[in-house]
C-alpha cells in the first residue's frame, strides 16, 4: 500500500481505461482462464471475526484431490517414471482443482469466473466477507478508472487458520502454479518461471488489467508451482505405492501451505495511478477504523519483526517488481508522524 499523504497529493482525470479492452476478450474468451484477473482487500472489517474455514476448506480438497488421483491412475494405469506420473498428477489436478466454473451473483456485466475450487470457496458452507454492498477498499474506483475492479469488485476474504486471504489466492495457487511448473520445465527451471511470474503480474493478472501488483498473487503462485514441482517426493501429500498408482498419505491441510504473505494487509500491494489515488480516498475515509488497528499493532518491536519477515522469506518473484513498503507505516494517515 502507498500512501503518499492523508489526501490525494493529485487529482483523479478522467483515465481511458484498458480493462475496458480487457473485459472485452473476457466476454469473447467466456470462460477462458484469461478471465481470471481479480483483486482481494484484507483491510475492510478487518477487525471483525470471520469463522475460521480451513477444516471445510481441508476437507473439501480432500474430495477434489481424490478424482484427480484417480483419473491420473487411469490415465498412465499406475505405469512410467516418477516424472511421468508427476506430470500427469500436475495436469489432472489442475484441471479438477481449476476447471473453470460461473459463480452467480458476481458481477454486474458478466460473470465472475473462478477456478471450480475457488468457486466452492465464493459458495459453499464457509463464512466470507464478499464485499456485496461495495464498501471496500476499491469502492472510490471509478468506472472510468478500472472498469475490471468496478464490475468485478474484490474476491470474497476468508480466514484459513490466523490469515485472512483472498479466494483468488487459490486460483494463483492451482492454475498459475500449474503454469509455472510448465514454463519451468516440470519443476528444472524455477528462476524462469518467477521472471515469468512476475511479467505476468505487471501484464494481463495484474498491472495491465486492474493497476494492482500483488506480492500476495506472486507467493500464491510460487507455493503452487512448488507443490507440483514436489509431487510423489518424501515430504509430498501424495506418494506412489508398490503397484506404481498414486495415492494420498496425508490429509491435506493448507496450512502448510498459506501464510502471511497472502494477507495483503501484511504483504502489501502497489497500485498505479489512478488506483493508487482511488485507495487513498478509501484510507482516508475509513481513516479511524484503519488507524484503531494500526495503533493496536504498530509498536517498533512489530514493524522491526515484519521487516525482518520480509528480509528473511525466500524470494518468490523476480525483478523488476515496484518497491515493497511497509504495511503499518500509516503515520502520516493516523496523526503520529514526528
Amino acid at each position: 500500500m502507498s500512501l503518499r499523504s492523508s489526501q490525494p497529493s493529485a487529482p483523479r482525470t478522467r483515465h481511458l481505461d484498458r480493462s475496458l479492452v480487457f473485459v472485452g476478450v473476457c466476454a469473447l474468451a467466456g470462460s477462458a482462464r484469461v478471465a481470471r484477473a481479480y483483486e482481494s482487500d484484507q483491510w475492510t472489517d478487518r477487525d471483525q471475526p470471520l469463522a475460521d474455514a480451513l477444516p471445510a476448506a481441508n476437507a473439501h480438497a480432500d474430495e477434489m484431490l481424490a478424482l484427480a488421483l484417480d483419473q491420473a491412475n487411469r490415465r498412465t494405469h499406475c505405469e512410467g517414471t516418477d516424472e511421468e506420473m508427476r506430470r500427469q498428477l500436475a495436469r489432472e489436478i489442475d484441471h479438477v482443482f481449476g476447471g473453470s466454473q460461473h459463480v452467480p451473483g458476481r458481477g454486474r456485466l458478466l460473470p465472475m469466473v473462478v477456478g471450480a475450487y475457488t468457486a466452492w470457496l465464493e459458495e459453499g458452507p464457509i463464512e466470507r466477507r464478499t464485499f456485496a454492498d461495495r464498501q471496500d477498499i476499491y469502492s472510490e474506483v471509478r468506472l472510468r478508472e478500472n472498469l475490471l475492479l468496478k464490475v468485478f469488485g474484490p474476491a470474497s476474504t476468508i480466514r484459513l487458520g490466523d490469515t485472512l486471504l483472498g479466494t483468488d489466492k487459490f486460483d494463483h495457487f492451482i492454475i498459475v502454479g500449474y503454469l509455472y511448473f510448465r514454463r519451468s520445465r516440470g519443476g528444472n527451471y524455477t528462476e524462469r518461471a518467477l521472471q515469468w511470474g512476475t511479467r505476468t503480474e505487471w501484464k494481463i493478472w495484474g498491472v495491465r488489467s486492474t493497476d494492482v501488483f500483488s506480492f500476495g498473487d506472486l507467493a500464491a503462485n510460487f507455493d503452487g508451482y512448488l507443490f507440483y514441482s514436489t509431487l510423489l517426493r518424501e515430504d509430498s501429500v501424495v506418494r506412489r505405492r508398490e503397484d506404481g498408482c498414486a495415492e494420498q498419505v496425508r490429509p491435506w491441510n493448507w496450512a502448510d501451505w498459506v501464510d502471511w504473505r497472502y494477507d495483503e494487509v501484511l504483504d502489501p500491494s502497489w497500485y498505479a495511478h489512478p488506483v493508487d489515488l482511488a485507495v487513498q480516498e478509501y484510507f482516508v475515509a475509513h481513516a479511524d477504523e484503519i488507524c484503531r488497528e494500526w495503533r493496536e499493532r504498530a509498536g517498533q518491536d512489530e514493524r522491526d519483526r515484519w521487516r525482518q519477515m520480509w528480509e528473511q522469506a525466500p524470494r518468490w518473484f523476480s525483478d523488476p517488481a515496484p518497491v515493497r513498503t511497509d504495511p503499518f507505516d500509516l503515520s502520516v494517515l493516523c496523526g503520529t508522524a514526528p
